[in-house]
């Protein structure tokens, strides 16, 4: 049987959206920070001077240390998937999707049994799989697949063509 890569970890692009939060906050750190902590200005323009600047130069670590936060777990969580599906630490499957419950509303789980094996994902997730079905998952009742799981999540997902 002939399968088809619809989703693999240990991808780059499989990190794109992780990625993207690093960069956000990167730029955030590269506009503002030389605003707030230097004396940077144009030329004729006043200093950046009096309260409002105290309370920026300590609220603005403070949004560095937040967004870093948020932006380590998914990029660590994708970076763990990565390494377990490269060093091979995964449980690979084969079977038709069983039981397969679309996710309800955006909300909720989008889950599916294989081989008495169960398993649910949703968008919001950290890392694995986590297109559901309303926005063009290949996943429904019936398909045949192989996957590749670890700790819960699917970290190689192949569709049968």
């Amino acid at each position: 049987m002939h399968y088809v890569t619809v989703f693999d970890a240990a991808s780059w692009s499989a990190m794109t959206r992780e990625w993207l939060s690093l960069l956000m906050g990167a730029l955030f750190v590269a506009t503002a920070g030389p605003a707030i902590y230097g004396d940077h200005r144009i030329p004729g323009q006043q200093p950046w001077q009096g309260p409002s600047r105290t309370v920026a130069r300590i609220v603005f670590p403070f949004i560095v240390l937040v967004l870093t936060f948020l932006a380590s777990g998914p990029i660590g969580a994708a970076i763990l998937s990565r390494k377990a599906l490269l060093a091979g630490n995964c449980t690979v499957m084969e079977g038709k999707v069983r039981n397969f419950r679309p996710q309800p509303f955006e909300r909720g789980y989008e889950a599916f049994d294989l081989n008495g094996t169960h398993f649910a994902y949703t968008p919001r997730q950290l890392w694995g799989f986590r297109r559901i079905a309303a926005r063009g998952g290949p996943l429904h009742e019936g398909v045949q697949v192989r996957l590749c799981n670890f700790d819960g999540a699917i970290l190689k997902l192949e569709v049968a063509r």
